[in-house]
């Protein structure tokens, strides 16, 4: 379901020229991610006054202009990372505008930007790929009964509290696998590897096959547990899948 309710004006002006050659607004709002109310409205307003800014409203008025919010696009593209608070400061320090953290993801929300984890990923040696390629094909010709056989395992995080003390980036609709938006593991034991469990607190393990599957299972400290159960020992190499 869409749940932005605010568009950029260089998104305002592509709605209307998709409308103007015939769009509808439900394929409109689709393509832009927000919701066929706001197509509407933008419609009717662009109708009734010929332009697509936002009306004055009541209140008080904005904190920031169009050149912080530009800065602050700007500057949470080149550094994905930064936090709120890291925004925060640097808007007044450069720009001279106080707001509040709440008021800095708002406007980049405006923009499509989320706090969102960066995708984990493995890095990849030209030999990995060759093996993993090798992998897939010799396993392209299974039947589902030899696949019935496999035991797929999984891990999973809960998180007790607000700030779980993930590292954010701040990503745009579609860039999940965009290289920027993806830092490599770290040395502690892989979430695909079968039948390992990952350094961090209240961590679930399960598994499931073609016609059963586990219990969830608790790991709870600083130790890595190996499920005997599931797995007879660790491939050689990671960056494959591995079936015992």
């Amino acid at each position: 379901m869409n749940t932005r309710r605010h568009l950029t004006d260089e998104q305002r002006h592509l709605a209307i020229a998709r409308l103007r050659v015939g769009g509808r607004q439900s394929d409109v709002a689709c393509e832009l991610g927000v919701s066929q109310s706001v197509i509407s409205r933008l419609a009717s307003r662009h109708r009734t006054t010929g332009k697509v800014p936002d009306r004055p409203r009541s209140g008080a008025p904005r904190v920031t202009d169009h050149n912080d919010d530009q800065y602050l696009r700007t500057y949470a593209l080149r550094h994905r990372y930064a936090t709120a608070t890291q925004l925060q400061a640097q808007l007044r320090d450069v720009r001279g505008t106080r707001v509040s953290r709440k008021t800095i993801r708002n406007r980049l929300h405006r923009f499509g930007l989320n706090a969102r984890r960066p995708l984990q990923v493995t890095p990849l040696t030209p030999r990995h790929r060759r093996e993993r390629l090798q992998w897939a094909q010799d396993h392209v010709t299974w039947t589902m009964q030899q696949w019935s056989t496999v035991l797929f395992t999984d891990e999973c995080r809960v998180t007790l509290h607000r700030n779980d003390g993930r590292q954010r980036c701040w990503r745009r609709r579609g860039e999940r696998y965009a290289e920027v938006n993806m830092v490599p593991r770290d040395g502690r034991p892989l979430l695909h590897c079968p039948g390992h469990m990952v350094l961090c607190p209240l961590q679930t393990f399960t598994a499931v096959s073609w016609c059963q599957w586990s219990h969830l299972q608790r790991s709870s400290g600083i130790q890595a547990k190996a499920v005997e159960s599931v797995s007879n020992g660790l491939s050689g190499n990671p960056s494959t899948p591995h079936i015992s």
